[in-house]
C-alpha cells in the first residue's frame, strides 16, 4: 500500500493575516517524521516514478 503526505508549509512560526493556513514547525515535522518511520518505508518521488508497479503491489 502506498500512503502519500504532503505538507504545505513548515515554518517556525504561522504569524500572519491569513491565519487560517495552517502548517507544522520544524519540531513538529520532526517528531512527526520520527513516528511514521515506523510504520513504513520512507520513498523518494524518483522511486515511484522508476519502480510504480513494484511499489503500489508491495504490502
Amino acid at each position: 500500500m502506498l500512503t502519500v503526505s504532503n505538507y504545505h508549509y513548515i515554518r517556525e512560526d504561522f504569524k500572519t493575516k491569513y491565519p487560517s493556513i495552517f502548517g507544522v514547525t520544524p519540531l513538529a515535522f520532526k517528531k512527526q517524521l520520527l513516528l511514521l518511520q515506523n510504520q513504513g518505508e520512507f520513498i523518494a518521488s524518483k522511486d515511484l516514478l522508476d519502480n510504480a508497479e513494484q511499489i503500489l503491489s508491495s504490502k
